[in-house]
């Protein structure tokens, strides 16, 4: 919708105060860590006196840009964005010298920080 991503955590984070508890989801899966700030935010934010609803997350994380809100349950699977960029560079002049190339799928693999340490 054009929104940053941040604001749309948000709407996302109202939507979800707004709906009967017994509707809200048990643990919400976000693919953006923007979109998860501000729909952490929001939802601490609308519980100010009081935080009830506080579901498990599961995000992403930038390795090069590490920003994680604080959250009661939260977990998250790290990518490396200079590994994403390279790849993407590398499909770009693959494109512009082989001109029409076979699409491919291609998997970079995360990894969960808590293993790390």
């Amino acid at each position: 919708d054009g929104l940053p991503q941040s604001e749309t955590g948000s709407r996302i984070a109202e939507h979800l105060m707004a709906m009967p508890e017994h509707e809200r989801p048990d643990t919400i899966i976000s693919l953006d860590d923007n979109i998860t700030i501000g729909l952490t935010s929001t939802l601490v934010a609308s519980q100010w006196d009081r935080l009830q609803y506080k579901p498990p997350i599961i995000t992403l994380c930038n390795r090069q840009i590490p920003i994680m809100p604080p959250w009661p349950d939260i977990d998250y699977y790290e990518v490396n964005i200079e590994n994403m960029a390279d790849k993407a560079v590398e499909l770009c002049l693959k494109q512009l010298k082989q001109k029409n190339i076979e699409k491919e799928v291609i998997l970079l693999q995360p990894v969960n920080k808590k293993e790390e340490n």
